[in-house]
């Protein structure tokens, strides 16, 4: 195969599709990164069965064909070939790796065996769709509160209630509490569904995500099935997380003995500066 695309977005999709890589792969092939041509396209994808991440860019020059390189190997060989604005980079697969070539220097990179790797995921059924800056604000802001034990899984989690009417997202570590309901369009108007959604892994595709388009969601109908998300250019399936979440609803304060309200700033420089002598 090969190929020649801009080096700048050929970056950008080897970084988001690394996501989807593990860092101490159960297999030695899981390092590595499938990359298919297609005439005008090269398709990344890394996966690690509980997380695959899919990206694509343009390219000219296409000869079709699907190799395994090792993916962080390949995305450090990228960013280390020179380049300023508008470089490119011309990749060629042979019998000893994928050869990269920009400004006058060349890297090659090691192809794993494409037989011994994994079939990819397909992407489940579409539940909804939504704007992709609501949705990334959203994310950002409840994800804060989710848990970090890995002991307790549901808490490192994000709640998805999918309503006809919205869809809300719940975060809780058992001391914080997030959460959030944002419009969106559901696929099925008659039909209410829950997903618990690893927080880290939708975290990192929601501040991905294009801030002007949409974003669509896909659910298996298992409890413990595959959800996906996608703006069009990246997407991720992942693992949901099974287990009933926090009836969370019980643990908003209906009542409270005093409330006041201030600006938010001012609240924010003063809780930073409290914090600054907090104990350690």
């Amino acid at each position: 195969i090969s190929f020649t695309t801009s080096k700048r977005e050929l970056v950008q999709a080897l970084t988001f599709a690394a996501t989807g890589l593990s860092r101490r792969p159960v297999v030695p092939v899981l390092a590595g990164m499938r990359l298919e041509v297609t005439a005008g396209i090269v398709t990344l994808a890394g996966f690690d069965y509980d997380m695959t991440a899919q990206t694509s860019v343009p390219a000219t020059g296409t000869v079709a064909g699907v190799i395994l390189p090792r993916g962080r190997e390949l995305l450090q060989a990228v960013k280390s070939l020179p380049g300023g604005k508008g470089a490119e980079v011309t990749a060629t697969a042979g019998e000893h790796g994928l050869t990269l070539t920009a400004g006058g220097v060349t890297a090659t990179v090691e192809l794993l065996p494409m037989d011994d790797y994994p079939q990819l995921p397909t992407m489940p059924e579409a539940a909804g769709v939504m704007d992709s800056g609501a949705f990334a604000a959203a994310v950002g802001r409840v994800v804060e509160a989710s848990g970090r034990d890995d002991t307790l899984p549901v808490f490192t989690t994000v709640h998805l209630d999918m309503a006809p009417e919205a869809l809300r997202m719940v975060a809780t570590d058992r001391y914080r509490l997030a959460t959030e309901a944002i419009e969106w369009t559901a696929g099925n108007p008659m039909e209410q569904r829950k997903a618990n959604i690893p927080a880290r892994e939708l975290a990192a595709f929601a501040g991905k995500v294009a801030k002007n388009g949409k974003v669509s969601i896909y659910l298996d109908d298992n409890r413990a099935g595959f959800a996906g998300f996608s703006d069009g250019e990246r997407s991720i399936i992942i693992h949901t997380v099974e287990g009933d979440y926090v009836r969370w609803e019980s643990l908003i304060m209906q009542d409270s003995a005093a409330s006041a309200m201030v600006e938010a700033p001012q609240l924010s420089a003063a809780l930073k500066r409290a914090a600054g002598q907090s104990e350690r």
